[in-house]
């Protein structure tokens, strides 16, 4: 995972955009095993025993492929009704609970609709994902701003041509006088260039607000110490380097913003705010659910059902995604509390203890060398030591006492699932396990998926820090513990260390014996292989060959992905079965 495709993340939503308590109820089946609606609302609320549940893995920017993947899961063996997963699996969550929280996706005519009547309707649902980021992106900007992200030859891309040239601007070492004082003059006229032009757009609103104050404070006399901070979160994930101040510094992205989006494109998928009152009944209609049976949203446009059930999509989307961008319309969906409608855990590492105060005083350090860095006159001389001391903040966890692999969920089932991993003492993974309560949409969007290089740390009160929902990228055994029957892990072939990960070990100071007993999948008795081998069914995606830009080559690999399993039932209803075993695509 790399900062494009982090980013790339961020301008979906952004292009979207822009064209109870603790003691829940509980949801209930009827003697035919069909989830029956909640009393006040025509859409169930989640079951204490699901059916069926998704483990998700987190993929930065290649979240499509969650969304192929879930379409197929539904499609194929049945309603998901209970799911697990952090960082982009966090958000990937949320919408498909969204699309189950819309009552008119159980109303058949005047009658609650079977399970079975269900299922095509939800997955033309999660397939009509690739509507709406093809509905969006050909809107004005929206074309330029995805393929300039999805770039990597910077002499082609308009911001990594800037990106680079400032970064020469600092590392080259025999550029002389004269070309240091044209950089000083010129780097801050480039960036407020960029700036005024990113706000014209709209794109202004999800740049965080701490850097758009520097820039307008300082105006053409920005300190080229701000400008290297700047300049930094502008590349956002970077592991190359033992660097570490993506800890403590503010990413380029105003996550609230981010967050308010994907709030509005859930309560598109809920039928909630200023949307068509007869589109979801159109897009239900047999004719679509006809075009739509085991095609993808590309396949199915292609047939003239199908291209007629597309312009019907993209008129409601856009005109619902104009509407609230233009009256600031407050999503509802991100009140609701977590696991409403489906059963759900989402993870989130957290630092506590005295990690919190070693956290503090390295962030104060940090900011202190920062806003006191050297002047243009002497940063010639002084910038290497600057940098030097800028990326080796003095910060070191202890990582088995200091850090905490947590979930958001239901009280009851948190529980439950606390209660399971304490009797597993000799599962790494299990030992990690902290409660982290019921809480809205919207408090855990801000955390889960806000990991190094996107975001600072965020507090959680004053005792703890979020760090990311990093920490649990193989969420079966949880969901087992919960009391879900059958659960398919949603993966990728090659469970090999990404860069990201390799870059977490060395930022929190993960000792190597631990992580071998955390992520090592040629270890049996890791916590990611024994997640691998409680899993009923894996789906074996293959999203780390496509950029994160190729949208429909992530759903489509995903949708058709072999399914790794030795379940009877998986095996008769799977449309590709894997017939040899991949590294991290085995089950049992």
């Amino acid at each position: 995972m790399n900062h494009k495709s982090k980013l790339v993340m961020v301008g979906i939503f952004f292009t979207m955009s822009m064209t109870l308590a603790q003691n829940l109820p509980k949801g209930v089946r009827n003697s035919e095993g069909d989830l029956v609606a909640s009393p006040n609302s025509l859409a169930p609320s989640a079951s204490s025993s699901p059916n069926l549940c998704a483990a998700i893995r987190g993929n930065g920017g290649h979240l499509m492929a969650h969304f192929g993947a879930l379409a197929s899961i539904v499609e194929n063996f049945g309603i998901v009704d209970g799911a697990s997963g952090g960082s982009s699996a966090a958000i990937s969550i949320f919408f498909y609970e969204s699309m189950f929280a819309n009552p008119l996706l159980w109303k058949c005519g005047d009658r609650q609709c079977t399970e079975k009547e269900v299922q095509p309707r939800l997955a033309l649902m999660l397939k009509s994902i690739m509507g709406g980021v093809a509905a969006t992106i050909d809107l004005a900007g929206g074309q330029e701003m995805i393929q300039g992200l999805g770039k990597t030859d910077a002499n082609t891309n308009k911001m990594g041509k800037l990106l680079e040239y400032l970064k020469d601007g600092f590392d080259n070492p025999g550029r002389g006088p004269l070309r240091r004082r044209f950089i000083d003059r010129i780097a801050t006229r480039i960036m407020n260039k960029k700036l005024s032009e990113f706000e014209g757009s709209g794109l202004g609103r999800l740049i965080n607000e701490t850097h758009k104050d520097s820039l307008r404070s300082y105006g053409l006399h920005l300190p080229p110490y701000r400008r290297w901070e700047i300049l930094l979160a502008s590349q956002g994930l970077d592991f190359n380097t033992d660097d570490n101040s993506l800890l403590f510094r503010e990413g380029l992205l105003d996550f609230p913003a981010l967050i308010n989006i994907v709030g509005r494109i859930g309560d598109f998928y809920a039928n909630r705010g200023p949307i068509d009152p007869h589109f979801w009944n159109t897009m239900f209609s047999n004719d679509c659910l006809e075009a739509a049976k085991q095609k993808t949203w590309e396949q199915m446009i292609s047939s003239p059902m199908g291209a007629a059930c597309e312009r019907e999509f993209n008129e409601a989307f856009i005109n619902y995604t104009q509407t609230t961008l233009h009256t600031g319309y407050e999503s509802s969906r991100l009140e609701d509390p977590v696991g409403f409608h489906v059963n759900s855990l989402i993870s989130g590492s957290v630092i506590i203890g005295k990690g919190v105060t070693k956290y503090n005083e390295a962030h104060r350090q940090y900011r202190n060398l920062v806003d006191n860095g050297p002047s243009s006159a002497d940063f010639e001389t002084d910038y290497p030591e600057f940098r030097a001391a800028m990326g080796n903040i003095p910060f070191k966890l202890d990582f088995l006492n200091e850090l905490r692999f947590g979930y958001w969920g239901r009280t009851s089932e948190l529980k439950q699932v606390e209660a399971a991993t304490a009797l597993r003492k000799d599962d790494m993974k299990s030992s990690l396990f902290m409660n982290l309560g019921t809480r809205s949409w919207k408090y855990i969007l801000l955390r889960s998926p806000a990991e190094p290089g996107l975001s600072a740390l965020v507090p959680m009160g004053n005792k703890m820090y979020s760090t990311g929902g990093w920490s649990d990228l193989h969420p079966v055994p949880v969901l087992k513990d919960m009391g879900c029957k059958k659960v398919v892990y949603i993966s990728r072939t090659n469970l090999i260390d990404s860069e990201y990960g390799q870059g977490i070990i060395r930022l929190f100071n993960i000792p190597k014996e631990v992580n071998d007993k955390l992520y090592d999948i040629n270890n049996p008795d890791s916590s990611c292989s024994r997640a691998l081998k409680a899993a009923d069914a894996v789906i074996c995606s293959n999203w780390n060959s496509f950029s994160a830009t190729q949208f429909k080559n992530h759903f489509g690999d995903s949708y058709n992905a072999p399914v790794a399993t030795q379940d009877p039932e998986f095996k008769s209803k799977s449309k590709t079965l894997l017939v040899d075993p991949l590294p991290g695509c085995v089950a049992n």
